[in-house]
């Protein structure tokens, strides 16, 4: 009897450690798979996240290269990161990635199926992938890995009118087509790749972007100078117009500019007013008086007859605005647009599209001009009249039926639409400044044309993800 009792206590025994080794060593097993798991998704969201942010870098600025890989540490582990101009990335995948078992959790996986086939980007970009990728932008933890060069060097919109020469009085001819961020001759085809480790896992990501180059966008023909107008026009007091180029800031762009007063009508120039502008990539600074090549009188129209509406500013029905475009748009509140009947019920800065849709005969006086976009102040009689637009800055174009004394500074362009304003149309009287810019205009156009959406991150140009591969 203790015989069996012996035996069967000892048969206890060794069953129950058994059990227990195998369930200690599943514990261990199942530890060790949830530390390798976490080491790999943390590698995995590092190499997700440096590319997410390589890529809004890119589309601030497309000329960005990093033809020797950089090292630094980044979300508690360290990335290794590179990006190449490539002309077709058929070869590049069968070289990178034929037998790349890509660590520990794909040793059998050799992706040679996945990445052998040749193909060319450009045919390949056309819509058949695109990977709307999550860009980390927003985080300020990130920005200290990247160096402050990268903030527009290349974008200094240089071709906006490189062909403005104005040889001919009315700009025939002259688009003066903008080219967006000026690096329309970087290579429209990237590779990525991104190396991220963290504690023994690493884990690599290689991806191809298309550059697509930002919308074009063209200055409407209404748009001859930083004034333009069908009436007489005056300046007085301190008042300068300058129709020489300036970026968003007023920072003077040589040799692209345009007239700074253009009118179907006449000119006036007194006080102690200064008016400017370019000619055949000529700069003349404002003076008074105006040399005779920065401002042109008398001048013709080149398309039809001169625009009485806002619409018909940005090219009408031909131009994709028909009558009540622009005041859908405000009414809609995009891009923060504002439609107002009573300009009290502004709220400023402006943006989008702001339209004062004033009754017959009415003014807006005094009136604060702070923001940008385009602002509109027109009604149906075509008297809309702003009037002593005493403070505020103002980046893109002002479009009215009768604006008279501009105190503040805009940066863009005045167009004037009535033939027979109530005061001559005074353009100032006092310290006001009106400094044409391409940048803010093409700016405007973009913002109502569409042609700013869907930009990735922070960046200006639209990047069309080909493939991204692990």
């Amino acid at each position: 009897m203790g015989r069996s009792v012996l035996i069967y206590v000892m048969g206890t025994f060794i069953i129950l450690s058994v059990a227990l080794l195998n369930a200690n060593k599943t514990v261990d097993t199942a530890g060790s798979l949830s530390v390798h798991y976490m080491s790999d998704a943390r590698a995995r969201n590092i190499c997700n996240s440096m590319t997410s942010i390589l890529l809004s870098r890119i589309a601030d600025s497309t000329a960005l290269r990093i033809e020797t890989p950089e090292t630094t540490t980044f979300m508690g582990g360290t990335v290794t990161y590179q990006v190449n101009s490539v002309n077709s990335i058929g070869d590049v995948l069968n070289d990178d990635h034929q037998g790349d078992d890509h660590g520990d959790d794909h040793e059998s996986d050799d992706h040679e199926d996945d990445h052998s086939a040749n193909f060319n980007s450009k045919t390949f970009s056309n819509g058949n992938i695109l990977f709307s990728a999550s860009l980390l932008g927003a985080f300020p933890s990130f920005n200290a890995f990247f160096s402050p060069d990268d903030d527009h060097e290349e974008d200094d919109h240089s071709d906006d009118h490189e062909s403005d020469d104005h040889e001919s009085d009315d700009h025939e001819g002259d688009d003066h087509d903008g080219d967006g961020d000026g690096n329309s001759d970087v290579s429209d085809t990237l590779q990525i790749v991104v190396s991220a480790t963290f504690s023994n896992s690493t884990k690599t990501l290689t991806t191809y972007v298309a550059i697509n180059p930002p919308t074009s966008t063209s200055i409407p023909t209404a748009i001859q100078a930083g004034v333009s107008t069908r009436n007489p026009v005056s300046t007085s007091g301190t008042m300068n117009v300058d129709g020489r180029n300036h970026d968003l800031n007023g920072t003077l762009v040589s040799g692209t500019g345009t007239y700074g007063i253009w009118t179907t009508s006449t000119i006036n120039q007194s006080g102690s007013s200064d008016i400017g502008g370019t000619y055949s990539g000529t700069d003349y600074a404002p003076s008074k008086p105006a040399n005779s090549n920065a401002i042109k009188a008398s001048a013709t129209y080149s398309s039809g007859s001169y625009p009485d509406t806002p619409d018909k500013v940005l090219g009408g029905s031909a131009g994709g605005f028909p009558e009540g475009t622009l005041k859908n748009i405000a009414i809609s509140g995009a891009n923060g647009g504002q439609y107002v009947t009573n300009p009290s019920s502004l709220t400023t800065p402006f943006s989008g599209v702001t339209y004062v849709e004033l009754s017959s005969g009415s003014d807006w006086q005094p009136s604060s001009i702070s923001g940008s976009g385009v602002l509109i102040v027109h009604n149906a009689a075509g008297n809309a009249i702003i009037k002593n637009l005493n403070s505020g800055t103002f980046k893109g174009i002002i479009i009215a039926d009768d604006i008279i004394h501009v105190h503040a500074t805009i940066i863009g362009a005045i167009v004037g639409l009535s033939a027979s304003p109530s005061e001559g149309n005074c353009i100032g009287n006092g310290n006001g400044s009106v400094l044409y810019s391409t940048e803010a205009i093409n700016q405007s156009v973009g913002l109502v044309s569409g042609s700013t959406e869907g930009n990735y991150g922070f960046g200006k140009t639209r990047l069309n993800i080909i493939g991204w591969y692990e």
